[in-house]
């Protein structure tokens, strides 16, 4: 049994994204640039398709966001393997 505790229902969608986050060991405005797939869509998040393992709490920046303009941070809240050992789900919050 399954306790959805999802605040904002999601729209699926598939749609190839690049998004990025800012290296911490270099200079503040270094980005490292990743490609993803979004898998849905909410007013308060995204689920993606993604090939590298981010951890909870890191931040993640995304243009170009249906409704938004300008790079909108969100904090991975979750990831999970799948059976292809190259790419992972994972959940962000806006």
């Amino acid at each position: 049994m399954s306790i959805e505790q999802r605040q904002f229902s999601r729209t699926p969608m598939s749609e190839e994204t690049i998004y990025f986050s800012k290296d911490s060991h270099e200079q503040e405005n270094d980005r490292v640039h990743y490609f993803g797939t979004i898998t849905n869509i909410s007013m308060g998040g995204l689920g993606l398709r993604v090939n590298f393992a981010h951890e909870p709490e890191e931040e993640l920046w995304f243009e170009g966001i249906e409704g938004y303009t300008g790079a909108r941070v969100a904090k991975v809240r979750w990831r999970k393997d799948t059976d292809n050992q190259e790419s992972f789900e994972i959940g962000v919050q806006f």
